[in-house]
């Protein structure tokens, strides 16, 4: 399906963060947000950003126009939780709410997983996403936890994704 303007394509870094916005909240954690949520964010929620990195390679369209059209991204997943914890986790084996969201994105976000489809991610293909870096931290002053997840991501512009006029 082609895009209606190369504007729609650009917006690498929107399209990501709602895709996995998006996941999240299907797999049930309604408390996600990208950076230009209009809602006022609970204490306790996930936060997703996208930041598109180097164009690797470029492609010749059709018309014999050059674009830049595969790319490598970071995607940063921040977790929030208060403490005492809020809601306590029912998953047997998880101790806390904060754990269970960790590793609900991390098994959300898994490669094998695939979860970037042309419903998600209508003009992009997702080549790798790889789990980078994992950063913990907490405010003794409000009893918050923090865990921010980093996923390299690799992804090119689909070719029938290219606006036609």
């Amino acid at each position: 399906m082609p895009a209606s303007s190369l504007k729609q394509i650009y917006n690498y870094e929107g399209a990501f963060e709602r895709a996995v916005r998006d996941l999240l909240q299907a797999a049930g954690y309604a408390d996600t947000y990208v950076e230009q949520a209009n809602a006022t964010l609970p204490e306790s929620r996930i936060e997703v950003t996208f930041a598109a990195g180097a164009a690797v390679n470029e492609e010749v369209l059709p018309d014999g126009a050059h674009v830049y059209d595969f790319f490598e991204g970071r995607l940063a997943i921040r977790i929030v939780t208060v403490r005492p914890v809020d809601r306590p986790s029912l998953i047997s084996g998880v101790a806390t709410l904060h754990e269970e969201w960790a590793a609900a994105v991390r098994t959300s976000l898994e490669e094998r997983a695939a979860p970037f489809t042309t419903v998600n991610l209508p003009y992009y293909a997702v080549k790798t996403i790889r789990p980078l870096a994992t950063t913990r931290d907490l405010d003794p002053r409000w009893l918050e936890d923090y865990t921010r997840l980093e996923f390299f991501v690799q992804f090119g512009i689909r070719s029938d994704a290219w606006p036609t006029s």
